[in-house]
């Protein structure tokens, strides 16, 4: 997924009819997978039931194999999101087993090494991270909603901003960081300071949240069913609506949107 998260997929596509290459058996339930330095990369997470145990880990995967390149075991989290930039996956504590031990950290995709670690403090992480030229993004719940943005090369704190809650991504474009808060507001901040730009003002108190998608200068917001729009990303104004159930997918001049069972 790109920080856009357009759904759009880099490369040729692959032509059907597809056929199995290979299984991997891994220890526990696996995380959507990133494909990055001739590596897949995935999270396991966390089993600790009478039949099994088994730790929350980051495995590396051969393309071509199956088989395990490297692997890191994660510690006392059930589970974790990830992200991919600049030759390093970023790994997200996403149910930390108390809320203080939620942590970011960075590991080389090559090698799985561990490059640096930061605490954002006590929040909880439900959203993947989003990394992008050099920053990774996040934004957790806790103490009050979090938006928080790291250097990747040194795990050093950029900025922070306090927003009303998101259990989506942001989107990340040179335009700006999006945050699809509940009740169809979204607020926009500069990607480099994190100086508030624009927010759209939303039309009740809690709500569902969402995970936004940046085609251009166009911020698709999806609120089912209450309504999902378009935001000029540079203004904030809404320059138009659709209908879909999730967020939509983009490839060029093309446009995807599932509503109500339907492509």
């Amino acid at each position: 997924q790109t920080p856009q998260h357009t759904s759009a997929a880099a490369g040729s596509a692959p032509v059907p009819p597809l056929a199995l290459a290979w299984t991997a058996a891994l220890p526990g339930p696996v995380s959507y997978p990133l494909i990055v330095q001739g590596l897949i990369v995935v999270v396991t997470s966390a089993i600790q039931n009478a039949a099994q145990s088994a730790a929350t880990t980051l495995f590396a995967l051969n393309p071509d194999t199956g088989a395990t390149v490297w692997q890191v075991p994660l510690g006392a989290t059930s589970s974790a999101t990830l992200a991919y930039d600049g030759a390093r996956v970023f790994v997200v504590d996403a149910a930390p087993t108390t809320v203080s031990e939620g942590h970011l950290r960075a590991f080389d995709a090559a090698t799985g090494k561990l490059a640096w670690e930061a605490f954002p403090g006590n929040q909880v992480f439900f959203a993947a991270p989003v990394a992008y030229r050099g920053i990774v993004y996040l934004n957790g719940t806790g103490t009050g909603g979090m938006l928080y943005a790291y250097d990747e090369a040194t795990g050093s704190l950029l900025w922070e901003q306090f927003i009303d809650g998101s259990s989506g991504s942001p989107a990340v474009s040179d335009d700006g960081v999006f945050i699809a808060e509940g009740c169809q507001e979204v607020a926009a901040f500069d990607r480099t300071s994190g100086d508030p730009l624009w927010k759209h003002a939303g039309t009740c108190g809690g709500g569902e949240s969402s995970t936004p998608a940046v085609v251009g200068h166009s911020l698709y917001v999806s609120y089912p069913p209450t309504g999902s729009f378009i935001l000029d990303t540079v203004t904030g104004t809404v320059t138009g609506t659709f209908t879909a159930d999730q967020p939509p997918a983009f490839d060029g001049a093309n446009r995807f949107f599932v509503s109500s069972g339907q492509l």
